[in-house]
């Protein structure tokens, strides 16, 4: 095998395992590579807790995006005067978890058990 080869074999070796074990820093730098702006105009503390793939209460539904990715399910409910979301990952133990958005803004992280984290 020639040097050529055998980086192509390691680079998907690293791809796969990336994909099977859940690790997402590159989809997360790339999120936030297309979305500098936004991740720009966060604080530093949000910064950082997108890059550690971290949410807390008082992101912004971009933040969230930047530091998660796209949900597994989103649900909307539109009728009340507040626009109201939940945002839900699961299929990992450490991705079983529901956000509730009101008017754009985190305001809770509920696990599988219900309970506000």
């Amino acid at each position: 095998m020639n040097r050529r080869t055998l980086f192509f074999e390691a680079l998907a070796g690293v791809a796969a395992f990336s994909i099977l074990t859940g690790c997402q820093p590159f989809q997360r730098e790339s999120r936030v590579a297309m979305h500098a702006d936004s991740y720009r105009a966060a604080s530093s503390s949000v910064q950082g807790l997108i890059s550690q793939g971290r949410v807390e209460p008082g992101m912004t539904r971009t933040q969230v995006y930047l530091a998660l990715g796209v949900p597994d399910r989103i649900k909307r409910e539109i009728g009340s005067p507040q626009v109201v979301e939940e945002w839900t990952y699961e299929g990992r133990p450490e991705r079983n978890f529901t956000l509730l958005f009101r008017l754009g803004i985190l305001q809770e992280i509920r696990g599988n058990d219900g309970e506000a984290r």
